[in-house]
């Protein structure tokens, strides 16, 4: 059975082991473009600063941070946002990933920032600088591990409040003193240790 204009590379029934397709399609996008691409434009993996994937299922997130983690020594600033299904251009497509990436040989440093909050996916960075430019990865509103109790819907007055403005309030809150700059050791932002 064909999957239409997908490569078959991404759809393996012969690999029990891989069978997830968002692990496939994520290598595939990796492998045989990003790679690709950065290589002719003078760039590498090393130097992403920030990516912006979207993923067609959230259900797929597990498996795309296992092999997006796995792809980086010093993981670039990460977004992940949810797109309606079908969410792009090729209906069976689960995920598209853009990049801004510095060149090999850029004079420009890559720098990893901490915030006050673990990232909210292990292995994440907060932020990244680079010169001039702060990459941050997707905030929520979720401090000490949970969703911030301001922004709870009270089922007794379910359309009392606004939660979307505690929401802002709690990311500009986080964002903050990312922006200021805690700069660490990009080692030591793995993991996830409590800042």
């Amino acid at each position: 059975m064909g999957e239409g204009p997908l490569d078959p590379e991404v759809r393996n029934p012969h690999s029990p082991w891989r069978q997830w397709p968002i692990k496939l399609e994520t290598e595939f996008i990796l492998n045989r473009k990003l790679k690709a691409s950065l290589a002719g434009a003078g760039a590498s993996l090393d130097g992403v600063v920030k990516a912006q994937v979207y993923l067609s299922d959230r259900e797929d997130v597990p498996g795309f941070n296992e092999v997006w983690l796995s792809y980086f020594k010093n993981p670039p600033a990460t977004t992940i946002i949810a797109t309606a299904q079908p969410g792009f251009g090729i209906n069976n497509l689960r995920i598209e990933i853009n990049t801004i990436t510095l060149a090999d040989n850029a004079k420009t440093k890559r720098e990893v920032i901490r915030g006050p909050e673990a990232p909210t996916f292990d292995g994440y960075v907060s932020a990244v600088k680079a010169g001039e430019l702060l990459f941050l990865s997707g905030l929520m509103a979720v401090e000490g591990g949970r969703l911030i109790d301001e922004a709870r819907i009270d089922e007794r007055q379910p359309f009392y409040g606004i939660p979307i403005k505690a929401e802002l309030r709690s990311i500009i809150r986080q964002a903050e003193p990312v922006e200021r700059g805690c700069t660490i050791d990009p080692r030591r932002d793995r993991g996830s240790s409590p800042y």
